[in-house]
């Protein structure tokens, strides 16, 4: 693999992960290697650019903001899921995965060989991480995603298993989701389709003007492969004890906005994206009964659909180094 001709890079390494494959990622850190004092791992999750070493740049500088004594603690690294044409382009080999344009997103197979999930990727990234041989200090993970990354941090945080594995050897596990433009729900409820305009399932010219709304990645029916190996129900069960932090700008409210999801499934979960995370707290409300309290939605004031200004808010900081 040929990492030349890819940005920044002097950043870009390789995960290597079956029948010979491997996937770029961004960090001036290797995951391959011993590492102790490494206490905080960050995992950024790029938009749909796919410029995973922009983002990298962008909670490099959120880090530094931090404080020397946390940036020195803390590995920061940003998977990068390019498309063929783009691998192409820069060089890469038929060994580097790439995805359809908008199949990384959701967690679809790569075009190589058996296919492997884009959230198989983030998985092996995980794993090698909590490789107490590699890592033995570290204390929290963080994997945070702003806007198309915030749809494949979201929806990751419902179908992975890794965050047992993490809770297993005592490291603390947080996804960040920021600004995505839909969320997966984890039934067929939607707002104003119930009693009083509550809850409830699409019936009449709603559902005939979108009968898929509740397919996967907006529901949980038909899902992708990856998706699928977990139960609805145990999906439904283990979502409620992870710990997901929702952010969105409070000017994130534009519904004409050119990048904002306006299919017909998306538009059943708001106008726009911040009327859409306000949306998914009331839902998870009426889906558990109540918010489940690992689950927290903040307004992040005076900012819009800017990803790296919310990385580097005080409340984007707070969630990413547990400042106070």
């Amino acid at each position: 693999m040929n990492l030349r001709h890819v940005s920044d890079a002097g950043h870009a390494r390789r995960l290597w992960l079956r029948e010979g494959l491997a996937c770029v990622y961004i960090s001036d850190s290797t995951l391959d290697e011993p590492q102790p004092g490494i206490r905080r791992a960050v995992l950024v999750v790029h938009g749909t650019e796919r410029d995973g070493h922009r983002y990298w740049r962008a909670l490099d500088r959120a880090a530094r903001l931090a404080g020397r004594g946390i940036r020195n603690q803390t590995l920061l690294a940003a998977p990068q899921f390019y498309t063929r044409r783009e691998a192409r382009a820069r060089g890469l080999g038929a060994s580097t995965l790439a995805w359809a344009p908008q199949a990384w997103k959701q967690g679809d197979a790569s075009r190589h060989g058996t296919g492997i999930s884009a959230f198989s990727v983030l998985d092996a990234m995980v794993r090698r991480l909590a490789c107490r041989e590699r890592f033995p200090d570290l204390e929290r993970l963080v994997i945070v995603g702003h806007s198309a990354g915030a749809q494949f941090v979201q929806r990751h945080a419902a179908a992975s298993s890794v965050p047992a594995l993490t809770r297993e050897l005592g490291i603390a596990l947080r996804h960040i989701v920021v600004g995505p433009s839909s969320y997966l729900y984890l039934d067929a409820a939607r707002r104003g389709h119930g009693p009083d305009g509550a809850y409830g399932q699409p019936s009449g010219q709603a559902l005939l003007h979108c009968p898929d709304y509740d397919h996967y990645k907006y529901g949980l029916q038909r899902p992708n492969a990856y998706v699928s190996r977990i139960d609805p129900d145990e999906l439904r069960r283990s979502y409620a004890g992870k710990e997901v932090v929702y952010l969105v700008g409070e000017h994130d409210n534009d519904p004409n906005d050119p990048h904002l999801d306006r299919s017909a499934a998306a538009m059943l979960q708001g106008s726009d994206r911040r009327d859409r995370c306000l949306a998914y707290r009331d839902y998870l409300a009426y889906l558990y009964g109540s918010l489940p309290a690992s689950h927290v939605f903040e307004i992040v004031p005076r900012l819009g659909h800017e990803g790296a200004r919310i990385l580097r808010s005080p409340i984007g900081l707070r969630w990413l180094f547990d400042m106070e």
